[in-house]
């Protein structure tokens, strides 16, 4: 099994500590953190398998994706995507995910 994966990231957003207004003191959050990335994303990979090949109709082909994605990040480096992807089967959709960078 072969397998790549890339993403190119820019910053949309720089991180920024927004500040509650004067007169909110009774605020749990006193500052609000955050920052925008807008990324393109790819998948690539290839796997030979020679005992399910009859059953496994993507078996010894390359597969392919790739798309676009929105990632905001907020306290605790918490990261929250919203990503378009197209794959090599003709597939495509729309995605939400959440957690923590690699």
């Amino acid at each position: 099994m072969y397998y790549f994966r890339g993403n190119i990231k820019y910053e949309l957003v720089k991180p920024k500590v927004r500040k509650p207004k004067k007169g909110n003191k009774e605020s749990k959050f006193k500052n609000i953190q955050y920052a925008f990335y807008v990324n393109f994303f790819s998948d690539v990979a290839y796997m030979k398998d020679d005992f399910t090949a009859e059953s496994n109709t993507l078996n010894n082909d390359l597969l392919y994706s790739w798309g676009l994605g929105l990632d905001l990040i907020s306290y605790y480096d918490l990261v929250l995507r919203f990503e378009y992807s197209f794959t090599s089967i003709g597939t495509s959709g729309f995605f939400f995910g959440f957690g923590m960078p690699i």
